[in-house]
């Protein structure tokens, strides 16, 4: 799927464009080149420097520490990239995925394959983001012969 370089007229996974306000948060947008991003209110986006749009499949983990305004993209359990969007809680309510709301026109709905998406109430560490990958492989235990006395 294109995307836009204008994030409320991009396709995403989450969030909400408030019209006329700065409370308003874009959640893995995918912009014209294929990136993905995160902006939060007005401010400038954090963007992967991986494209989404290739028909590659990956597991995918965004966080944004909403007191800092960081952002970091995971890729298959590994940090692959970060940036920093606006600082600051964004309380508009949104309840939609594949589609970012707009409150003032017509959203763009995602044309992706999403075969899990999880949100947290906090910011996972590289340990859990990694260790929620290997679950998902089943490779996180290893089996070996049968123990005996």
């Amino acid at each position: 799927q294109v995307g836009d370089d204008t994030m409320w007229r991009a396709p995403g996974i989450t969030g909400v464009e408030g019209a006329g306000n700065a409370n308003d948060i874009f959640f893995g947008w995918i912009d014209a080149s294929g990136y993905l991003g995160v902006t939060a209110g007005n401010g400038a986006a954090a963007k992967s420097n991986f494209i989404v749009n290739d028909n590659i499949w990956r597991h995918i983990t965004i966080t944004r520490n909403h007191l800092t305004g960081s952002v970091q993209f995971f890729v298959n359990g590994v940090l692959n990239g970060s940036g920093t969007s606006e600082a600051g809680a964004k309380t508009l309510p949104f309840s939609k995925l594949g589609i970012i709301g707009d409150t003032g026109g017509t959203p763009e709905e995602l044309d992706a394959s999403l075969e899990e998406v999880r949100i947290y109430a906090s910011v996972q560490n590289s340990a859990q983001i990694k260790a929620d990958y290997k679950f998902m492989l089943d490779t996180y235990l290893s089996y070996s012969a049968t123990e005996s006395k």
